[in-house]
Order: C-alpha cells, then sequence, then structure tokens
C-alpha cells in the first residue's frame, strides 16, 4: 500500500517539476521578448502603434463648377459651417460667471433656435454636442465674430461643403447628383467625378478602432493647399427652359406618361437642350420615389421609331441612285402582302412618288423603295448611321439600340426596317442620323461637353466637333431637304410644325411599343416629330418624342406643336424671327415677362441675372415692338374653300403682302379668320385641291 502511495506521489512531483520548467521557459522567453521590444525594437513597435491610430486624409475643400456654354453656373459648391460646443467648457465658471448664459444668448439669435431648444440639445452631453449643421457663411461669421467679441468659449465651427444646384429640376438628368463625400453618382458628376473632385494636400488626423478621423491635426480650412477642373457644357440655359417648359405643355395636354427633346445644332452635332418630363429636383434627389427618372431617356431609351425612320430608308436609296424623288411606286390602296405579313398604311394610296411616300408617310412605299437596294447595301447604311453603336458620349448610361445581324435581314424583316419596325434606337442615335442626312451628310459625334477649365477659367481641354463619317452626299441631302419641307405643307403629315416666313422640314412618326409580357405589339404609341430649319442652311435639329399620348396618337398631331413651340423661341432668341410674325413676338414677350417676375424658375434671376445680362449683351430682345390692337387697317376676310380669284378679291389692293402655297381652294391662312392685318403685312394663303 505504502509503495502505491510512493508511486503516486512521485508522478505528481514529476509533473509539478514539469510545469515548473514550462512556466520558467513561459515566463523568460515573455522576459526575453520584453526587454528585446523595449531596448531593441522599440521604434519599429511604437511606429505600428503609431499606424493604428494616426492616419491621413483628404478634406473635401471644394467641388468644379458645372457651366452651361455661356458660363452660367448649373452646379456648385457652397460653403457652410457646422455648429458644435464642448458642454464641459461651456459652463460657468468663477472667471467666467456668464459664459453658458451669453453663448445661449448669441447661439439663439444668430440660429434662431429657443434658449430651451438648445438646452435640450445639451442634456446628457458632457464632452460634445451638435448644434446645427450647413449653417450659410455670412450668418456663421456674424456669430463667431458677436461670440469673440463678448469672449465667449466652448463653440465650435467646423468647415465643410454642400454641392448645390441653383435651378433645380433644369437639365438634371444631364448633370446628374453627388453623394457623400461629394463623389459623383450620376451624369456628368460622375462622368467627370476626377476631373472636377479637389485634388488636395494630405492631412495628418487621429483615428479610432474602426478606423473613422476623430480628429484632424494642425487644419486650417481656409488655406488648404489643391487644384481642381471644371466643366463647361454644351447646354443652353435658355434654351433647355425653353424646351422643358414646351415638352412639359405638350405632356401635360395630351395626358401622356413622359416626353423628351433634343435641341442639337445641325453643323457641329453641339447638343443645345436634351430635356425630359416628368423629372426631379437636382436638390432633393433622395426624395424621388421613381429612380429611373435619374437616367436620361435621350440615351437609355430604346425604341422602334416607326416612320422617322423613313428619312433614312429614302436618303439610302437615293445616294444608292436606285430611286430619284420622282420615281413612282404603287401603294396598293394601303394594304400590301409581304410574305405572310399585311403590311398596312395609316390611309389608302395609290400612285406616289418617293417625294409623296415621304410626305403621306406611306409603309408600303417605303417598303418597296427599300427593296431596289441589296440587303447588305442598306444594313451598310443602317450601320453607317450609327444605329446599334454607341457614341463616344460624355455621359455615363448610354445604350446602343438593336440591330439584328445582316443573316437575319429576311424579306419580311428587311421591309419591316424600312419604316422603322423590327429595330431599336435611342433618340440621340435618331438625331444625330438625322442630323447628318439634312448637314450635307456628315455624322457628326454629338457632343455634350464644350470644355474643361481650370479653377482660374483657363482652358485645360477643348471638346472640337468631330464628323465620324460621309453618310450620303451633299446632293442627296440637297434632295432630301426640300422633301422634307413637303412634309411640313398643307398636304403633308406636319402642318402643325410650319412657321409662317421661316422653311421648315421633317418627318413625323407613331411608333407601336411592343408588349414585353406578350412579345407582341400593344395598342400604346410613342408619337414623335424630327425636324430642322431653317432649309436654306440648317442650324437647329429638334426631336420631339411623346410617350403614350391619351388621346391621338399621330406625330403630326401630337408632337410637331411641341416642335414649332421651341423652334418659335429658339428664333426669338437669336433674333430670327420674320418681322411680320407679331403675335408670336407678343405671346414671347409674355414668356420673358414671366421670367422677370421670377415665376416657375427656382433661383433664375438671381444664378442667371437673365434680365440685366439680356439687355447689355442683346442676347434677347425683351421690348418687342409689337403693333397696338387700334392701328389695325383691317380684320382678315373668311376666305376659306374660295378658289384664288375670289379670295384675292376680298382683300383691299395695294396694302398686303399675299404669298399663296399650293393650287385649288383656300384651306388656311396666316392670319386667322377674324384677327387684325396690317398694312404691310404678309399673309399666308395656303391652298389644297382636296376640299377639308
Amino acid at each position: 500500500m505504502k509503495a502505491i502511495d510512493d508511486k503516486i506521489w512521485y508522478n505528481i512531483k514529476r509533473r509539478f517539476i514539469v510545469i515548473i520548467v514550462v512556466l520558467s521557459f513561459f515566463l523568460g522567453f515573455v522576459f526575453y521578448k520584453a526587454v528585446k521590444i523595449h531596448f531593441f525594437e522599440s521604434e519599429n513597435y511604437s511606429g505600428f502603434a503609431k499606424k493604428q491610430y494616426e492616419g491621413f486624409v483628404l478634406i473635401n475643400k471644394t467641388r468644379g463648377a458645372i457651366f452651361d456654354r455661356n458660363l452660367k453656373e448649373l452646379a456648385t459648391t457652397v460653403p457652410y459651417k457646422t455648429i458644435s460646443v464642448y458642454p464641459y467648457l461651456l459652463e460657468s465658471t468663477k472667471k467666467k460667471p456668464e459664459n453658458k448664459e451669453k453663448a445661449l444668448k448669441i447661439l439663439s439669435k444668430h440660429l434662431n433656435i429657443s434658449e430651451q431648444d438648445l438646452l435640450k440639445k445639451l442634456e446628457g452631453k458632457t464632452t460634445f454636442a451638435y448644434i446645427q449643421k450647413l449653417v450659410p457663411k455670412d450668418i456663421s461669421e456674424k456669430l463667431e465674430k458677436e461670440l469673440n467679441a463678448n469672449n465667449v468659449e466652448g463653440v465650435n465651427f467646423e468647415a465643410e461643403v454642400k454641392r448645390e444646384y441653383p435651378n433645380g429640376e433644369l437639365a438634371s438628368q444631364i448633370i446628374g447628383f453627388t453623394g457623400g463625400e461629394s463623389i459623383g453618382l450620376q451624369g456628368i458628376e460622375k462622368y467627370f467625378d476626377d476631373e472636377l473632385k479637389f485634388h488636395g494636400d494630405k492631412l495628418n488626423a487621429l483615428k479610432d478602432a474602426k478606423r473613422n478621423v476623430v480628429e484632424v491635426k494642425d487644419f486650417d480650412f481656409d488655406n488648404i493647399n489643391g487644384s481642381y477642373n471644371q466643366i463647361v457644357l454644351t447646354i443652353d440655359s435658355f434654351i433647355q427652359y425653353f424646351t422643358e417648359e414646351e415638352l412639359k405643355k405638350g405632356v401635360e395636354e395630351n395626358k401622356a406618361k413622359r416626353g423628351l427633346a433634343i435641341v442639337m445644332k445641325a453643323d457641329t452635332g453641339e447638343i443645345l437642350s436634351m430635356a425630359q418630363y416628368p423629372s426631379f429636383d437636382l436638390n432633393n434627389y433622395k426624395d424621388v420615389k421613381d429612380k429611373s427618372l435619374y437616367n436620361p431617356l435621350a440615351t437609355s431609351l430604346v425604341y422602334e421609331p416607326g416612320s422617322t425612320f423613313k428619312v433614312m430608308t429614302i436618303a439610302a436609296a437615293i445616294n444608292e441612285k436606285v430611286v430619284t424623288p420622282q420615281t413612282s411606286f404603287d401603294c396598293e390602296n394601303g394594304k400590301y402582302k409581304v410574305g405572310r405579313f399585311i403590311i398596312r398604311d395609316s390611309h389608302p394610296n395609290g400612285v406616289l412618288t418617293v417625294e409623296e411616300i415621304l410626305k403621306k408617310s406611306s409603309n408600303i412605299g417605303a417598303l418597296k423603295a427599300v427593296t431596289r437596294l441589296e440587303r447588305d447595301v442598306f444594313y451598310k447604311y443602317v450601320k453607317d448611321f450609327n444605329f446599334g453603336e454607341k457614341y463616344n458620349l460624355t455621359l455615363p448610361g448610354q445604350e446602343r439600340g438593336l440591330v439584328q445581324p445582316l443573316k437575319r435581314w429576311k424579306t419580311v424583316e428587311m421591309s419591316n426596317i424600312a419604316f422603322g419596325q423590327g429595330i431599336a434606337v435611342t433618340p440621340l442615335q435618331l438625331t444625330t442620323a438625322f442630323t447628318s442626312v439634312i448637314n450635307g451628310g456628315n455624322l457628326m459625334e454629338p457632343l455634350l461637353v464644350k470644355e474643361i477649365i481650370n479653377e482660374k477659367k483657363e482652358v485645360v481641354k477643348k471638346f472640337e466637333p468631330t464628323v465620324i463619317r460621309k453618310v450620303i452626299s451633299q446632293e442627296t441631302s440637297n434632295l432630301m431637304k426640300d422633301m422634307l419641307e413637303h412634309v411640313v405643307s398643307t398636304q403633308g403629315t406636319a402642318v402643325k410644325a410650319s412657321i409662317p416666313g421661316v422653311r421648315v422640314g421633317g418627318k413625323t412618326g407613331t411608333a407601336q411599343k411592343v408588349d414585353s409580357t406578350r412579345k407582341t405589339y400593344s395598342d400604346k404609341r410613342i408619337s414623335s416629330f424630327i425636324g430642322f430649319f431653317p432649309i436654306e442652311k440648317p442650324e437647329f435639329v429638334i426631336l420631339v418624342l411623346i410617350d403614350e399620348p391619351s388621346f391621338s396618337s399621330y406625330g403630326g398631331l401630337v408632337a410637331a406643336p411641341v416642335f414649332r413651340e421651341i423652334a418659335i423661341k429658339i428664333l426669338n432668341y437669336y433674333h430670327k424671327l420674320p418681322q411680320d410674325m407679331e403675335q408670336i413676338k407678343l405671346n414671347i414677350k409674355s414668356l420673358t415677362d414671366k421670367i422677370e417676375s421670377n415665376l416657375d424658375i427656382p433661383n433664375f434671376r438671381e444664378n442667371f441675372k437673365l434680365l440685366q445680362e439680356v439687355n447689355k449683351t442683346g442676347e434677347l430682345d425683351i421690348n418687342i415692338p409689337v403693333q397696338e390692337e387700334d392701328t389695325a387697317t383691317d380684320i382678315m376676310p373668311n376666305v376659306l374653300n374660295m378658289d384664288i380669284r375670289n379670295a384675292f378679291s376680298q382683300f383691299k389692293s395695294g396694302l398686303y403682302n399675299l404669298e399663296i402655297d399650293g393650287t385649288g381652294i383656300v384651306t388656311r391662312t396666316i392670319p386667322a379668320t377674324g384677327e387684325n392685318i396690317y398694312k404691310g403685312q404678309t399673309v399666308k394663303i395656303y391652298l389644297s385641291q382636296d376640299e377639308l
């Protein structure tokens, strides 16, 4: 029994010795490491520790502005101050017995916060408390000055900046917006984020365990060195405003889902306006429920263009010399079978020339014209017009549309594409392709940015107009312009786009929308009109697209009037309205009066300073001379349904400049029946062979 006890004791003793040895070895190792770290590696470990709580931070001192083509600010960065207090420093002491009372009184006075509410903000706070964020600079400066004058301690002023958009909804999808830390999230703000952001000195900062900045050392906000660039757009704010206003009217009058409009310079491809409705206020973008409103429809909407595509179809056929404007085709009284499908026109037509096919917008005529082209030739023209391809546009989110591969172009597919079905495009693609048809055949790179400038407004990079390729000849372009002018005549589909005294051309479109669930066409339509002016030397191209109008779906009735109103205001803006358009000028004057009274345009007077600058530079004649009503020579007689001889007999000889358009009987006059007419005024008389 004793032997067993001795054995147990021996084992315990041996284990104890092992533990002592191991523990001694461990403590010796720890002592060795402590000595080594303290005496030999202290600098390395102190540096490592320093990295844990110290670091660098880049201060967002500012961000480059975004301007329109005339250097009107569209996006700007505004300095603010955030006011906070250190409660333990705020408390009154023997040295400063009224410190807290003075602080509360002065803060309440400048920040418009009651002293009771200020005390609530301090409840339970001992080290730090926010009082108010984003205090305007002028208010914070007055506040700080009075606090210093009264020798008040414990109030802290932290500099910060906020991105602001002076004109609210104006060009919102183009400009885009920034998020936290002033990072661009949409539009130009996103595309040129690196150019716009402030590149400044790195500052030393203290950070917590989660690497959040707690304090910036030696921080003087006003003296941070750095640089940034600014963006100058091709957009003209005034034209953008007119476009948005008229588009909004068009959408609301037709009770449509939405709409868009693009105004482009015909010779350079510069985009003067790109509007859509409904839109959103850039200053309150987080409040927008439908986030799709962020996207520019001009580059993201993919749709079948319908009859507007006939312009490119006819241009290709004429350029290949397989047809002329006078080539005739039987349009089969509006019903024609291709394969197992029936192609229909909106109105029955017999034999039409190519010019009439375009004017009356015959689907059957367009497909018969395109059958004279080889498939690969027509396909090449479609691709040369850049359909199915993206542009080098400085805006994110651009779609390329859809053009089926050539191997899928059978007879039916080619026939459908001839009148704008079976092909999907973006509004910008259609506008740019159409522009090439009427500008002499040059497909231009669409321009949205004019230049990049630095903080001193010195040019860093200039974006020059670029010809991508020559698509059609000058001769073909001239023929197309003449034919497109007839579309806007009394016998065409777009008479509501006409402007007295200005030669206008264009093309209507009524496109069926595809039902994605049933994989077939729905009863919903997209109505559009794309036009240009003047015919002699095209300067402006305007596309108007109205999505899902509730009443008529014809582009000539829905979209053409919107085109006309935008065009008239552009002409007036550039002093190019005919002298006899007094009533139209009067209407425009009422709109400029609306601008003068600062209605419906947030900060328009403050940021554009429109009227003052316009009157100085002569960009827009606010004081448009208008004939007074009592100077009218006569009342416009009713000459409707008369032949030209009887119509002429209704006017006093030699008093008016009578201009005749067409033959047959009178169908329309400008001015209209019953309106005032004046000595020397031009009176337009439109005639047609068909009675109304």
